[in-house]
């Protein structure tokens, strides 16, 4: 297996049907959120609200259980705040603080996995997902020297990695991402085309996916 099969293997996943409509409503609004001389409107806001309700239920695996619903805590005001800071930021660290200002997202966890979400939406040629799937299989791939074959074929390192990432902060989501950059090609374009396959390969990790 190469890199780029583990996309088919994201595509084939229930949740992964959402990703596309979710990136295109973010990349419209995102216009608005880099224009200086743009003033929202409360239908700007309400948009951006539901947005960020919808990316955390895409996060969670569409599972309404391991949702939180956070999202919604937080006022239409503060969330439009937080994504033009995070899309005006000059910095990847200055980008998801911005979104972790918001409760749910890191405020006081500490913890970028969902902003990592939302930038992912906004800007998926920057930023991929950090969660422990990816971290985990990352992990596997390098000691593995990237060869995807003998990373599957191996052993799981690491044999409880949801506990072992079970938070991942702000500065290993920017190492994680800063990886998937680097791993950018013909047929993997985007960052988070990488970080879908790395995610979708970690699947075919026995040891992870026992019910």
């Amino acid at each position: 297996m190469k890199l780029e099969d583990g996309l088919e293997v994201y595509k084939q996943l229930d949740y992964s049907k959402f990703t596309g409509g979710l990136e295109k409503r973010a990349t419209e609004m995102l216009k608005l959120l880099v224009d200086d001389t743009y003033r929202p409107n409360e239908s700007d806001k309400c948009k951006a609200h539901i947005l960020l309700d919808e990316i955390e239920t895409w996060k969670a695996d569409c599972d309404a259980d391991k949702k939180g619903n956070y999202a919604i805590q937080n006022s239409p005001q503060d969330v439009w705040n937080a994504f033009r800071c995070a899309m005006r930021a000059q910095q990847d660290l200055e980008a998801l603080h911005a979104i972790m200002t918001l409760k749910g997202f890191g405020r006081t966890t500490g913890t970028a996995k969902r902003a990592s979400a939302v930038l992912r939406m906004f800007k998926p040629d920057e930023w991929g997902v950090v969660d422990w799937r990816v971290a985990a299989m990352l992990k596997q791939l390098e000691l593995n020297n990237w060869n995807v074959d003998d990373a599957l074929r191996w052993p799981a390192q690491d044999e409880a990695p949801w506990n072992t990432y079970y938070e991942i902060n702000d500065w290993l989501a920017i190492d994680l991402n800063m990886t998937y950059r680097s791993k950018r090609s013909r047929t993997l374009q985007r960052t988070a085309d990488v970080e879908m396959a790395i995610f979708g390969l970690s699947f075919k990790v026995g040891r992870w996916n026992k019910t």
